[in-house]
């Protein structure tokens, strides 16, 4: 049995309602009004799942709701329910901890939740399929964006570069300047350049333009990584 709770600004759907308590498997331990007070009935309540209806809720209200329900309740999963599949509101929603994303417009919204409050125990994250493609481009973003991916990287493809290099390199490949590099490292300029210096020894390469197109292939390159390194003689 499944401990449901429903939380929403708006008045509650019906049809909704109806096909959650016509559920065997589901057992609803509140419909609760989104209140100063919602966070800490839902925790009285100690559902397993939440559906959180998000009409009529700012992108910043309805982030905040996700984060207080996960941090008085870790185990919670929480399922919201959205007007927009716009890709920003949605991934506010991510980055705040809901577990899945389903679209109120959907003709079978209720199939759908249904669907998602069995699945969702499972680590199974449904989202809009307008919105797919979008996520996989953030998560290529980040990727690409993130220090500990671009270090692990570098440890892949043998690149022996000590820390403070590996952060110089870091900001090299982002077409920083010098001087820039040095305010984000709270180093001096002359560091910097000594560590540049040490980056084209230790990766045999020439030329800062060459460094960066080496660093940029480095993270595009998802296969046979460890041996870019052995043909990077420019």
């Amino acid at each position: 049995m499944i401990k449901l709770a429903y939380i929403s600004k708006v008045p509650f759907s019906s049809m909704l309602t109806q096909r959650m308590e016509g559920e065997s498997g589901i057992e609803i331990m509140g419909r609760i009004y989104l209140t100063e007070n919602t966070i800490e009935i839902t925790k009285d309540l100690n559902p397993q799942v939440v559906a959180l209806d998000t009409d009529s809720m700012s992108i910043n209200e309805t982030a905040q709701t996700i984060l207080h329900l996960k941090e008085m309740m870790p185990e919670v999963k929480i399922i919201t329910l959205v007007n927009t599949s716009e890709p920003v509101y949605c991934f506010h929603i991510i980055e705040a901890g809901g577990d899945s994303i389903i679209e109120k417009h959907s003709e079978i919204l209720a199939d759908d939740v249904m669907d998602n409050i069995q699945s969702v125990q499972n680590a199974h994250f449904a989202m809009p399929q307008t919105l797919i493609g979008k996520f996989i481009e953030r998560l290529d973003e980040l990727k690409h964006d993130n220090y500990d991916f671009f270090q692990k990287r570098l440890t892949a493809i043998g690149a022996e570069l000590s820390v403070k290099e590996a952060e110089v390199a870091y900001y090299l490949r982002q077409n920083l300047k010098n001087r820039e590099i040095a305010v984000h490292l709270e180093i001096t300029e002359g560091t910097v350049k000594v560590h540049i210096s040490n980056i084209y020894r230790k990766l045999n390469i020439k030329g800062r333009k060459n460094v960066v197109e080496y660093l940029e292939r480095v993270m595009s390159n998802s296969s046979g990584s460890d041996r870019i390194l052995e043909h990077a003689h420019f």
